[in-house]
């Protein structure tokens, strides 16, 4: 073998070699540069973790004042919808009073009428009453006035009997006498 030809041998493994080496050293370059990223995002991921961290611990106690507020509000509400039972209850019990004191103020109203209508029908006798008192008292007038009349002519009469009587007595005293 020639120098040559050894060389041309030698000179694709080398350059295989070399590009095996080249590879190697870019591949060592990209995971010493993945490191290097990994170690950077490593660092921001510790990062991005302390303030998650952080707002994960700013967040559970606004969460807990949040319930502490809810708590208190569920309580405040629960002595609302008691206090709004309550006057429900009150409510519905003056209801049941308004709706007794109106069936008895119907019920008075209709005694009301009734009696109105028996007031009326008295009314009415006693108008039929008058009218009859008023033609009574007419016809007593009449009577009255009647009566006058017939007293007096009796009076007249009595009078004339006794100037009568009175002649007759003087008339037997003077045949007696």
């Amino acid at each position: 073998m020639t120098p040559n030809r050894r060389l041309d041998q030698l000179e694709p493994l080398m350059a295989d070699s070399l590009q095996k080496i080249d590879r190697l050293i870019e591949g060592q370059g990209q995971l010493v540069e993945l490191a290097t990223n990994t170690k950077s995002e490593l660092d921001q991921v510790k990062k991005t973790g302390e303030l998650t961290a952080i707002g994960l611990a700013n967040l559970t106690v606004t969460t807990q004042k949040q319930l502490e507020i809810l708590q208190a509000g569920q309580e405040e509400l629960r002595l609302e919808q008691k206090s709004l039972n309550e006057n429900y209850d009150g409510l519905r019990l003056g209801q049941e009073r308004i709706e007794a004191n109106y069936d008895e103020l119907r019920l008075g109203q209709e005694r009301l009428e009734a009696n109105y209508d028996g007031l009326r029908l008295g009314q009415e006798r006693i108008e039929a009453n008058y009218d009859e008192l008023r033609i009574g008292q007419e016809i007593l007038k009449r009577g009255q006035g009647q009566l006058t009349k017939a007293y007096e002519e009796l009076r007249v009469s009595q009078e004339k009997l006794v100037a009568g009587q009175e002649l007759i007595l003087q008339i037997l005293r003077e045949k007696l006498s």
